[in-house]
């Protein structure tokens, strides 16, 4: 069961960690990934918590969350956690734990310190060389965008308007603008010149 390290302050914006037991690569595969996403998105509209941004790895988790109280986010991370490593655990047929005995929170101020966060969240796999390197498929929240139409999967979990509220920005282009001034997105990304019609899509990067 997902049990939150203690940070002082009621509410805010928290950046949450959570590794999978032994830091094994347990979510390797994208539909695993998937259930638990699956998971927060059912369990998000329970609490009154926002998801500004997320990424999930092989064998670990980011979140950056908005809420109102502390419990709310420990709440939402014991339900989504608890119930898919059930639903985990009996599909391969296995007993041991699924996640690290505690997920880590961080509380975040707003401002530059945000800016920060959503960039360590997107390039803390490439800074370290495991995406470019080792091929480990991982499903990022805002930092890859859809070439698809329609709402993605993302877009359900990821609550934009929150977002925007927090960088002060009056619209999804302005955002853009900003994520490629500070180098969490690159003009050069195909990708990039979609964000005004289709924001924030979840994707496997795999080689």
């Amino acid at each position: 069961m997902a049990r939150a390290n203690r940070s002082k302050g009621d509410g805010g914006i928290f950046h949450l960690t959570h590794q999978c037991h032994s830091r094994s690569f347990l979510l390797k595969f994208a539909r695993d990934r998937d259930a638990y996403q699956a998971k927060v998105r059912e369990h998000v509209q329970q609490f009154d918590v926002a998801v500004l941004d997320y990424c999930l790895t092989s064998n670990h988790v980011h979140f950056l969350v908005d809420a109102p109280e502390r419990l709310e986010v420990s709440a939402l991370m014991q339900e989504a956690a608890s119930e898919f490593a059930r639903a985990y655990n009996q599909r391969k047929h296995r007993t041991n734990a699924f996640w690290g005995d505690t997920y880590h929170a961080t509380l975040v101020k707003g401002g530059e310190y945000l800016w920060q966060c959503l960039r360590y969240i997107k390039l803390n796999m490439v800074g370290c060389g495991v995406l470019e390197c080792a091929g480990v498929p991982t499903r990022l929240g805002m930092g890859r965008l859809s070439r698809n139409h329609g709402p993605s999967a993302a877009l359900s979990v990821i609550d934009v308007q929150r977002l925007c509220w927090w960088l002060r920005a009056d619209n999804v282009e302005e955002v853009r603008k900003n994520l490629i001034a500070t180098g969490i997105l690159t003009i050069t990304d195909p990708d990039t010149q979609n964000l005004s019609r289709r924001f924030y899509r979840a994707r496997i990067v795999s080689h």
